[in-house]
C-alpha cells in the first residue's frame, strides 16, 4: 500500500469510532462477560493487599443519577474519606422533610458503595487468553456479602477462611444470571480452601498485584465546593449548601467495619463509615457511562 502509516492511523481511528477503545485506566479491570441471555460464569481468586499495609479491597462511594434532562451525574462522594458531602447533606435535607416524592429523589441519589480487589484470574471460558493473569476487579455488596460470610461464617462447625491468602485462601465460582432484568450473583460461591500454587507460582501472582490505595486518594475525588457546582448544575440549584461535617446517611454497615477490622484481613483499625445498600449491575452502569462523559 502507497501510505502503510496514514491508513494504519485511519483504521485505528475507524475501530475507535465504531467500537470503542476502553480507556487506559480500564485496562487493568476485568469483567465477567455473559452469554447472548447475559449469563455467565468464571473461577477468580481474592489476593492480597499489594504490600503488608494494604487492605486487599478499597471501598469507594459514588453518587450516579440523571436529572430531568437525562443528563447523568457520576462522581465519586467524598465520604468515603469521611470527608463532608454537598449531595448527602442535601439528601439529608430531603429525608427530613418526610415528604415521599422528595423521600424517592434521595433514594436515587443517595450514594453507593462498591469494592475493588485485585484477583487471579483461574477461568475465564469467554475470554481464556485471561487465565493466569492479575486484574483489578469491581465488585459490589452483594458479593463482598460472599467475602464477609466466608470470614465471619454463621454457624460454629464452619471454620472462618481468609480467602484473599494465596495459601489458606479459596478459590471464588463467580456465577452471573438475569433476575428481573438485572445481573444476579446469588448462585456464587467460595470452593473449599486451596493453595494458588507452588512458591514460585505464588511469588509471580504476587508481582503483578495492582496498587489500588491510589483509587481513593484525594486527588481522585473533587472538593467540596466544585463536588457542589456540578451538582447544582445538573439538578438546576443555585446558591450554597451549609457544610457538615457529619455524614447522614440512611443506611449502615456493621458488617462492613467489622469485616475491615478482623484479624485475617488486617490488623490495622479502620474507622466505622456508613453504605447504602448496592447493586452490581447498576454499579457497572454508572461505570459505563462514566467511562463514556
Amino acid at each position: 500500500m502507497r501510505n502503510q502509516k496514514m491508513f494504519d492511523m485511519l483504521k485505528s481511528a475507524v475501530d475507535k469510532a465504531k467500537n470503542g477503545t476502553p480507556s487506559k485506566s480500564n485496562e487493568n479491570y476485568w469483567k465477567l462477560e455473559g452469554d447472548k441471555a447475559k449469563n455467565g460464569s468464571a473461577v477468580i481468586r481474592f489476593l492480597p493487599g499489594k504490600d503488608d499495609n494494604s487492605l486487599p479491597f478499597v471501598k469507594i462511594y459514588n453518587h450516579g443519577f440523571k436529572n430531568k434532562a437525562g443528563k447523568w451525574f457520576i462522581e465519586n462522594c467524598p465520604t468515603t474519606l469521611e470527608h463532608a458531602c454537598p449531595v448527602c447533606e442535601k439528601n439529608s435535607d430531603l429525608w427530613s422533610t418526610k415528604v415521599e416524592s422528595n423521600i424517592e429523589i434521595a433514594r436515587e441519589r443517595k450514594r453507593k458503595a462498591k469494592y475493588i480487589s485485585n484477583i487471579l484470574v483461574v477461568s475465564d471460558p469467554k475470554n481464556p487468553d485471561n487465565e493466569g493473569k492479575v486484574f483489578l476487579f469491581q465488585y459490589g455488596q452483594k458479593i463482598f456479602e460472599k467475602i464477609f460470610e466466608a470470614i465471619n461464617p454463621q454457624f460454629e462447625d464452619e471454620t472462618p477462611m481468609n480467602i484473599f491468602d494465596p495459601v489458606e485462601g479459596a478459590n471464588f465460582k463467580l456465577k452471573m444470571s438475569q433476575v428481573g432484568g438485572f445481573a444476579n450473583f446469588d448462585k456464587s460461591g467460595f470452593s473449599p480452601a486451596s493453595e494458588i500454587g507452588n512458591e514460585k507460582e505464588i511469588a509471580s501472582v504476587i508481582s503483578q498485584l495492582h496498587d489500588i490505595d491510589g483509587l481513593i486518594a484525594p486527588d481522585q475525588f473533587k472538593s467540596y465546593d466544585d463536588l457542589l457546582t456540578r451538582f447544582n448544575a445538573t439538578v438546576g440549584n443555585t446558591g450554597r449548601q451549609s457544610r457538615s461535617e457529619t455524614n447522614t446517611d440512611d443506611d449502615s454497615d456493621a458488617e462492613y467495619v467489622r469485616a475491615v477490622v478482623n484479624e485475617k484481613i488486617a490488623a490495622k483499625p479502620v474507622k466505622t463509615v456508613q453504605v447504602s445498600d448496592d447493586d452490581d449491575d447498576m454499579m457497572a452502569e454508572f461505570q459505563r457511562l462514566a467511562d463514556e462523559d
